[in-house]
């Protein structure tokens, strides 16, 4: 019986053994064959627009996630925010990844495949030099003779985001959850959870911080926390006439889009609205109105609103409205089908009414 047993453990022993040899064995060899199957992206294409760029590139499902950078050409590479690269499943399946906030110049973007957590450097895709314009920054909005002097909101007139902007990525996901400590007194902040929530508190005018918010996708009207205009939906009002809101609200790509609301700007000064899609609108599309100032609308795509009560509403009501505001720019608007595009009121001058309005570059 003790001999058997010694037999016996001698196998059981030795099974281990090799159990313990095959594993280390086995184990370095998958993680380096899983590392050798992530491949460099496949560009599709690289191509600077206004004060941004991107680049777009084939899919490779073994790559677990993707970091995108962007750099000045003799500069440093600076990691875009995870919010900018979005996976598209269309007729062909592929990444973008869009940079904002690049003044004029050239930039090279970089997209490094991330696999169990880790950049693969090896299998990086960097693209070749990428010319970056500027905005046309002309008309009133921009008048030395104006309050502010600038309509560029949350951005600094050459393009680039001030120094201690707040970024907002919205979606239809994240429109009634996104968050933003703001400052609602003197010695208070609050919590605010939606965006309009988040607009709503920048009202009390103690938040100085500009504030940028990027609408990424379609974001529609059941997708928001509330609405504060039950006219226009999406309101930004300041708390008194002409208070410096240093907003922007944006588009980020080629496919952002607003739906079933618009936007009704109150009060305010300082505000940019720009690379956005604007589509049934409730009353207005984009309506300044009343003691605003230095507000710039630009580079919009707007299509026609629900139909109102009065005959001449049958594709909505004014699709960019300005009233009893100043010092303002419209330009680079693109009207498709619209019933009525751009009222300006006739208020008596001595009772707050529209002057020094510039439009330019809108197509019709």
């Amino acid at each position: 019986m003790k001999a058997i047993f010694k037999k016996s453990s001698k196998s059981i022993w030795a099974c281990l053994l090799a159990v313990v040899m095959a594993v280390s064995i086995i184990v370095p060899v998958s993680v380096k064959s899983a590392k050798a199957d992530v491949v460099k992206p496949e560009k599709i294409e690289a191509t600077g627009w206004l004060e941004s760029a991107y680049v777009e590139w084939s899919t490779d499902y073994k790559a677990d996630s993707y970091n995108a950078y962007v750099k000045e050409k003799d500069g440093e590479y600076v990691k875009l925010d995870d919010e900018l690269i979005r996976h598209y499943k269309t007729d062909k399946d592929y990444y973008r990844a869009d940079a904002l906030g690049l003044k004029e110049g050239t930039y090279i973007m970089k997209i490094v495949p991330v696999k169990d957590g880790k950049e693969v450097a090896s299998k990086a895709l960097e693209t070749e030099e990428i010319a970056v314009a500027s905005h046309d920054r002309s008309g009133f909005a921009f008048s030395s003779d104006s309050k502010y002097k600038t309509g560029s909101g949350a951005y600094n007139d050459d393009g680039t985001l001030k120094q201690d902007a707040v970024v907002l990525y919205v979606t239809k996901d994240t429109a009634k959850t996104v968050t933003m400590t703001v400052k609602t007194d003197t010695n208070k902040t609050t919590k605010c959870v939606g965006i309009q929530s988040i607009i709503d508190a920048l009202q009390k005018g103690k938040e100085t911080r500009p504030v940028d918010v990027r609408i990424i996708g379609t974001v529609t009207k059941n997708d928001l926390d509330k609405i504060s205009s039950s006219s226009e939906g999406l309101q930004v009002k300041g708390k008194s006439a002409y208070s410096d809101m240093k907003l922007t609200i944006e588009g980020v790509g080629s496919d952002a889009c607003i739906k079933d609301f618009g936007i009704l700007v109150r009060n305010a000064a300082n505000v940019e609205i720009r690379n956005l899609s604007v589509l049934n609108f409730m009353d207005d599309g984009i309506s300044i109105d009343t003691s605003n100032c230095n507000i710039w609308v630009h580079n919009l795509d707007i299509y026609y609103g629900q139909a109102g009560s009065d005959s001449d509403q049958k594709k909505g009501d004014g699709s960019i409205d300005v009233k009893k505001s100043q010092y303002c720019t419209i330009s680079y608007n693109h009207f498709f089908d619209s019933g009525k595009c751009g009222l300006v009121d006739a208020t008596p001058a001595d009772s707050g009414y529209s002057d020094y309005l510039t439009y330019h570059h809108n197509w019709f």
